[in-house]
């Protein structure tokens, strides 16, 4: 992952990859890669560029965020639609922009952080009519 141009390691206080967790995502997202979270610590606003190399997204791929609707409302806390804020730039590759204290982030902007989970999610629309 990078930062604004620069490794994100640098400037993070951490960034690892998670599994999905079932539970909590949307029916008819499957999480079949890892999703990410990264803490970036005073930082108004970067875009960060997350690569999955052996991954190939193409139509029905979709990035997408958990955390709150508003940073530091842990009662919003759930899947989100990401895709306004994650450019797909290659068949490996999304662009995410993110700022302080906005949607994407778990931190309210007092906290000088960004802190970002989530990643791809393929909708799989087969059984969305209740059908299986």
């Amino acid at each position: 992952m990078r930062a604004a141009g620069k490794a994100l390691k640098s400037r993070a206080k951490s960034a690892s990859a998670n599994g999905p967790d079932a539970a909590t995502a949307r029916l008819n997202f499957a999480y079949p890669l890892d999703l990410v979270q990264f803490e970036i610590l005073d930082c108004a606003a970067t875009t960060v560029k997350v690569t999955y190399p052996h991954a190939t997204f193409g139509a029905g791929w979709t990035f997408r965020f958990y955390g709150p609707a508003t940073p530091g409302d842990d009662a919003s806390i759930k899947w989100y639609d990401f895709s306004a804020n994650a450019v797909r730039l290659d068949a490996h590759t999304w662009q995410l922009t993110l700022k302080r204290g906005q949607f994407g982030s778990y931190r309210p902007d007092v906290t000088g952080a960004i802190l970002f989970q989530g990643g791809p999610a393929y909708n799989d629309d087969l059984f969305t009519n209740g059908f299986e």
